[in-house]
């Protein structure tokens, strides 16, 4: 590390992440079938849009424990403004509860992502509670029995129910249950029979994507589409280009780029603060010359020459190149993967383009 390299003091030297974190090693393991949903809500979650509103939740939730044992109490109070904080403070169960409903609308609707704890509603459950709402009609008109069967697997839900009359299932889908929940409006039902052959039914499945990719319009809409929007195709960045195409490499590629991203957000505002302090003593330095009494005209230009000499090489250990320098030492990793990385995380962590890995359209106005 530059610390240890350049003598440099550790002392306010920020804790950063290793390789090894659990959260890398976790990301690794995201299965293939997965992987575009779950490296789309890390993504999401690093934009800072979307960090401040999950922090406001998290805050949220311990005023309404109406404790300040949390485990991000100290975070929060700094991602949160005295005037936020007033307010919040200011507010009863049912205000507090009223606004946690409206950031996770903001977080679902806005940047597609479920909070922790969010309880998603699918078909079946609102069936079966209108269903139970039936059989409890005090009239004794309605004789309905309905049987279901729920059960989570790893990577997806089953959700089936089905009439005692009938014949045939009321309900019957499976749905997602990846290790990362996005809010995903694209979902579309594809009548399967699952008794068929594996092989026939992943052909099935290759030759309606397949049709999908090759046509020049999109076959599916999305339902701004159907709504009247016109929507582009969402087009892969040169950064994404850039990555490589085998798939296992790429996922690799991916979990590297995440702990490149993750550097840079620890390191940038540390690096932004030791260059104004450098400024800063040097600014105090001239000003102290300039002051002084004790040299003449001469011996002042001269002094002030030399500070400003050491000045540029002061800041030169904080500058964007030593930055990156800096990462390439605690990453391993060569400058051009690095700038790759950077931007491609950039683009969709910064500019929301990880939306267009789950909506496969343009994002942009």
């Amino acid at each position: 590390m530059k610390s240890q390299q350049n003598n440099i003091c550790t002392k306010d030297m920020p804790d950063l992440p290793k390789r090894s974190d659990y959260i890398y090693q976790e990301i690794e393991s995201f299965k293939d079938y997965e992987l575009t949903q779950c490296v789309a809500y890390e993504m999401a979650i690093r934009n800072n849009n979307v960090k401040n509103i999950l922090d406001k939740i998290d805050y949220l939730t311990a005023l309404k424990c109406k404790t300040s044992i949390h485990p991000n109490i100290n975070k929060l109070n700094e991602s949160i403004t005295p005037e936020e904080k007033e307010k919040y403070l200011t507010l009863g169960l049912y205000h507090l509860n009223e606004l946690t409903n409206e950031l996770e609308n903001d977080l679902i609707n806005k940047y597609f992502i479920y909070p922790d704890g969010y309880k998603k509603k699918i078909k079946s459950n609102d069936n079966y509670l209108l269903i139970k709402k039936i059989l409890n009609d005090t009239t004794g008109n309605q004789k309905f029995s309905y049987k279901s069967n729920q059960k989570e697997a790893i990577g997806f839900t089953i959700a089936q129910g089905i009439y005692t009359e009938s014949k045939i299932f009321d309900i019957s889908n499976i749905t997602t249950n990846f290790k990362r929940q996005v809010y995903d409006s694209n979902q579309t039902s594809v009548f399967l029979n699952l008794s068929l052959p594996k092989q026939e039914l992943i052909k099935y499945i290759t030759h309606i994507k397949d049709t999908m990719d090759s046509s020049d319009k999109r076959i599916i809409k999305s339902p701004l589409e159907l709504l009247g929007e016109e929507l582009d195709k969402s087009e892969e960045p040169k950064s994404a280009k850039k990555l490589p195409r085998n798939y296992q490499e790429k996922k690799a590629a991916i979990v590297d780029a995440f702990f490149v991203y993750d550097i840079y957000k620890v390191l940038t505002p540390y690096y932004k603060i030791k260059k104004t302090e450098a400024t800063e003593k040097k600014n105090k330095e001239v000003k102290k010359i300039r002051q002084s009494k004790e040299f003449d005209r001469d011996q002042k230009k001269f002094y002030i020459e030399n500070i400003n000499i050491d000045y540029r090489h002061d800041i030169d250990e904080w500058n964007k190149l030593a930055l990156k320098n800096e990462i390439v030492s605690i990453s391993g990793l060569s400058k051009d993967k690095i700038e790759i990385y950077s931007a491609y995380m950039t683009e969709y962590i910064d500019d929301l383009k990880y939306k267009e890995l789950i909506i496969g359209t343009s994002s942009n106005p």
